[in-house]
């Protein structure tokens, strides 16, 4: 009660951060349509599942996943120049309600969302229609608060440079069985028992040439994996889409986050990107085949995998 009553005067005192639609846009806006303050949430479009945030920089807009079905999407204000927000793939590493900045004089950030241990976080704040934070991503509030009680800790946020084409769908070459040659190896494992429920990760390393299962935060499996030609793999962030064929979600249409290390891709190389690089050993792609659903995510990078799995994950933020 004392935290609620406390979470109401701050609000008060800070009249800039009521800023922003009290009520969601219809859905079916179109997200570039909405003025600062403005957002979308249609939670019932896909009422639980695993969550996937993507912020896109150039557009100033979240957009939110849930199961593979987009439920939402809002207007938001990154870092000004000077304090970018740095483009990356993270993890929500800590919730909460009614946090202050350690930074920035005391400044509120109600619902926040931690991604970085640096200062970066999602939280409610003002919106000018440009960005102008010192780095954290501000959101309407109403979204804001939705947006708190519908991720969980540990969901992927991806922070990109470009403009989010949902529209950009792949079927990786790994997830099959038929073209899989990759024979298992020492230290291969496969233990779903470990975790029975959860959101499902895949991570890819192209440094280590493995690729490891992480449901719930728990590693469930791992393998070696071959990757065709010698150029380093790009970085990639992907997730299973809702419409997968039945029977068969592995080769399903997962949705391709342009990252930038697409930027160094040619071209005719748009469609196909690295995923039809990577190969696993038929018998791990069939097991991990039986446990994805719409909503799971792939991240893929040539790190290595203790870094690529870590807890505090930025995936190609260096690269800028």
């Amino acid at each position: 009660m004392k935290q609620l009553l406390a979470f109401v005067l701050m609000l008060l005192a800070v009249p800039a951060l009521a800023q922003g639609d009290a009520k969601s846009c219809p859905a079916g806006t179109d997200p570039m349509a909405l003025n600062p303050g403005q957002f979308v949430w249609m939670p019932a479009a896909a009422p639980d599942g695993p969550v996937l945030v993507v912020i896109s920089l150039p557009q100033q807009r979240a957009y939110v996943f849930r199961n593979g079905v987009q439920i939402g999407a809002a207007r938001v204000s990154t870092g000004r120049p000077g304090y970018e927000t740095p483009a990356g793939v993270f993890r929500v590493l800590e919730k909460d309600i009614d946090h202050r900045s350690n930074l920035y004089d005391d400044a509120p950030m109600p619902f926040m969302l931690r991604l970085t241990w640096g200062g970066v976080a999602l939280h409610a704040g003002y919106d000018p229609g440009r960005p102008q934070s010192h780095g954290c991503i501000r959101m309407p509030l109403a979204f804001a608060r939705d947006l708190f009680s519908a991720v969980p800790l540990g969901a992927i946020v991806v922070v990109t440079d470009r403009a989010l084409e949902t529209g950009l769908r792949v079927s990786p070459a790994l997830l099959t069985t038929d073209t899989a040659v990759v024979e298992g190896g020492k230290g291969d494992h496969w233990s779903p028992e470990r975790a029975p429920s959860g959101p499902v990760t895949l991570v890819v390393s192209g440094r280590d040439r493995l690729l490891s299962v992480m449901r719930g935060g728990v590693e469930i499996g791992r393998t070696r994996i071959t990757i065709a030609g010698d150029s380093p793999l790009h970085t990639h962030a992907l997730m299973l889409m809702a419409g997968a064929p039945e029977g068969a979600p592995a080769s399903g249409s997962w949705m391709l986050v342009d990252l930038p290390g697409d930027a160094l891709l040619p071209p005719e190389a748009k469609d196909s990107h690295d995923v039809d690089r990577i190969r696993m050993p038929p018998e791990f792609a069939r097991a991990l085949g039986g446990i994805l659903t719409p909503g799971a995510t792939m991240l893929i990078s040539d790190l290595p995998l203790d870094v690529a799995g870590g807890s505090e994950l930025q995936l190609f933020g260096a690269e800028k």
